[in-house]
């Protein structure tokens, strides 16, 4: 019997993907690949690097599962599970960069995806009473906040306390992409309503503290001299 011989090598191309809802989305609609006229970067989005044994791991993952609610104190669905075939960052009203909120509780805490073009920059801006935490996914940036400058590389992450303003600039020959967290301290009524906390407030709280302390320290020196007394 003589040796099997290949003629051609025949690729079988792969089926169109189905939603994660099961449902076919419209023009227009959010999640739909569209190619921008304009805009900063956009058309580039950065994809990770994934190892052989990674791939496709997570496309079957529903972003959408269910969950238990604290303020309906009931099971609810709600969005817990972000893939990065999700990522989908939108310019902003400058396009100076790319934005993408990804999760939310109320109105105290966000979550996404911020990608900067290689050489562009997230102007100054100050963050009041929101506290933010960046990780650098890829690329690398030179950080401002208040009066301090650094540089973050992949790996790497970085807090704005409150308060401050800050600013990143993409210093990397590739777009930058980094996941960030925005939390802020508010005070939630009895009927689930929130107010923001205000920085009159923290300074009342943070002299009632340091009055209580020190109140508490003279307690603790009168108390040894009135054990050495005796």
């Amino acid at each position: 019997m003589g040796a099997l011989q290949m003629d051609a090598v025949v690729k079988i191309p792969k089926g169109e993907v189905a939603s994660l809802t099961g449902k076919k989305k419209g023009p227009g609609r959010r999640g739909d690949s569209v190619k921008p006229t304009s805009g900063a970067g956009r058309g580039r989005s950065i994809k990770p690097e994934v190892h052989p044994d990674e791939e496709g791991v997570d496309d079957l993952t529903d972003p959408d599962g269910i969950v238990w609610s604290w303020e309906g104190n009931a099971e609810t669905t709600r969005r817990i599970a972000f893939t990065s075939k999700m990522i989908d960052p939108r310019p902003t009203y400058n396009n100076k960069f790319m934005f993408q909120k990804v999760f939310t509780e109320l109105d105290y805490l966000a979550s996404g995806i911020l990608q900067i073009p290689a050489g562009a920059e997230k102007p100054s801006k100050a963050a009041r009473d929101n506290s933010y935490t960046f990780y650098c996914i890829e690329g690398a940036v030179s950080v401002v906040v208040h009066r301090s400058r650094f540089n973050i590389g992949p790996g790497g992450t970085f807090f704005v306390p409150r308060g401050n303003s800050y600013s990143i600039t993409a210093i990397s020959n590739r777009d930058v992409k980094l996941f960030f967290t925005q939390a802020r301290r508010v005070f939630e009524g009895p009927g689930g309503e929130t107010r923001p906390d205000t920085q009159e407030e923290a300074v009342a709280r943070l002299e009632a503290e340091r009055a209580e302390q020190e109140e508490g320290e003279e307690e603790s020196g009168e108390e040894e001299e009135e054990e050495e007394r005796y």
